[in-house]
């Protein structure tokens, strides 16, 4: 419970005891004074509530649903029965055992509910009674014999992830130009800067992002070609393009000498 039920339980707590100790006053004929004990004893329980609520932690999350993979070596296959038969005491519910077992191994994948099953899982494994015994060429079972399992190379990878949100905003810009012209843009107010050719396709297409300032309205755009120049603007809300004559793109774009 957080600090607010905390409040509002202490809350009602006053609101319900204290008129039946006034009530207590008047039916006995006893002075006001003879509430000041229990109004301390209020005061104290307040406090030590109030800290106790502000002062609690959140328990650890328990980690639940865990994949395992065991490698047992240096086994027989019919030791496989024996090793299944325990884990499927530990596995999680909805979740099956995987068994592939080799000459001299056995690979097992399940998932446990929590650490706590593993930990117990682990004991008994160190505690499984020896499977068989050679004697005299027969197999038989001993049941007060052990299999020496000993952990060998024990791992545990742990895969966290968070969520994460970036956001941004890219405007790209369009042009379309003859093939073999030089193109030069600019925002007004701005040196205008020629279009690198690798965004400049060989029919003339043009494309590649911009960034846009608070206030701007216009991208101001001039292509060259031997010794003609046209000049246009966009309108960066609509998309509008509007060809604009050369002296008042002079007027909106600081132009570099001999571009």
């Amino acid at each position: 419970m957080g600090c607010d039920g905390r409040y509002s339980q202490i809350a009602f707590f006053i609101d319900s005891l204290l008129p039946a100790l006034y009530n207590v006053c008047m039916t006995s004929n006893r002075p006001i004074g003879f509430l000041l004990p229990s109004l301390f004893a209020i005061a104290v329980f307040c406090v030590v509530s109030l800290q106790c609520a502000s002062t609690r932690q959140l328990a650890p999350s328990e980690i639940s649903a865990i994949r395992c993979e065991y490698i047992f070596r240096n086994t027989e296959k019919e030791d496989a029965d024996r090793l299944e038969r325990l884990i499927e005491r530990y596995r999680m519910e909805d979740f099956n055992v995987f068994v592939d077992v080799g000459d001299d191994s056995i690979y097992c994948e399940f998932t446990v509910e929590s650490l706590n099953d593993i930990h117990r899982m682990h004991n008994d494994i160190r505690a499984l009674p020896q499977l068989r015994k050679v004697r005299d060429g027969a197999t038989v079972s001993d049941a007060n014999r052990q299999i020496v399992f000993e952990e060998y190379d024990p791992v545990l990878r742990m895969e966290y992830r968070t969520v994460r949100l970036e956001g941004g905003l890219t405007m790209t810009v369009k042009f379309k130009i003859s093939p073999g012209s030089k193109l030069y843009y600019a925002a007004e107010g701005e040196y205008e800067e020629e279009v690198p050719e690798i965004h400049i396709d060989r029919f003339g297409n043009v494309e590649f992002p911009v960034t846009v300032k608070e206030g701007q309205r216009y991208i101001y755009g001039r292509t060259v070609l031997g010794g003609v120049t046209k000049c246009v603007r966009i309108y960066i809300f609509t998309g509008e393009t509007d060809e604009i004559p050369l002296d008042e793109y002079v007027r909106r774009v600081m132009v570099r000498l001999n571009p």
